[in-house]
């Protein structure tokens, strides 16, 4: 009887021991979807500041050349030409985007500096850089946003891509 009693109270501790393996697997399994979840989300924030910045810049560096045209004045522009500053990193995203030696000089890099010039330092707190053509309002990201496994520079191409993406979600939501 003894016996008997013994090996129960052995197969309740192996079910209890069982169970509690088992809840830890399912806790384990919900809390790394859950960061996984949370770091997707937080990227996603992350992307729609710069995205942000990079509109305030757009709209800043026409302004600027607005104000350049009238007064038939270049010496406005703000930030360092491409083609004079010897920045690999920026180097290297330019010839990313295939952009030829000749469209350089049209090219300016605005950092933190430039930014309190242009009285965005409020406005854009990262110390990133940004690359900016003031004839064709084209705004870069030195260090490019990652969008369906691709890294976007341009905001052009960013704004696109966002817009695509949005299109085919209301398309699957209305099916």
């Amino acid at each position: 009887r003894y016996y008997e009693r013994n090996k129960a109270d052995m197969q309740n501790n192996k079910y209890k021991f069982l169970k509690l393996i088992i809840a830890f697997i399912i806790i384990l399994v919900v809390g790394i979807f859950l960061f996984n979840i949370g770091t997707k989300k937080m990227q996603e924030r992350k992307n729609d500041d710069i995205k942000t910045d990079m509109l305030m810049i757009e709209g800043k560096i026409k302004s600027i050349k607005a104000e350049s045209e009238i007064s038939n004045n270049q010496e406005k522009y703000v930030g360092t030409k491409v083609s004079e500053a010897n920045d690999t990193e920026v180097n290297n995203v330019m010839q990313q985007l295939q952009i030829n030696q000749d469209e350089l000089q049209n090219y300016y890099i605005l950092n933190k500096e430039s930014f309190e010039k242009m009285g965005l330092a409020d406005s854009i707190k990262d110390d990133d850089e940004y690359i900016v053509n003031y004839t064709n309002s084209d705004v870069i990201y030195v260090k490019g946003i990652k969008l369906n496994n691709e890294i976007k520079y341009k905001l052009s191409d960013i704004i696109d891509k966002n817009e695509n993406t949005n299109n085919i979600n209301e398309k699957e939501e209305n099916n």
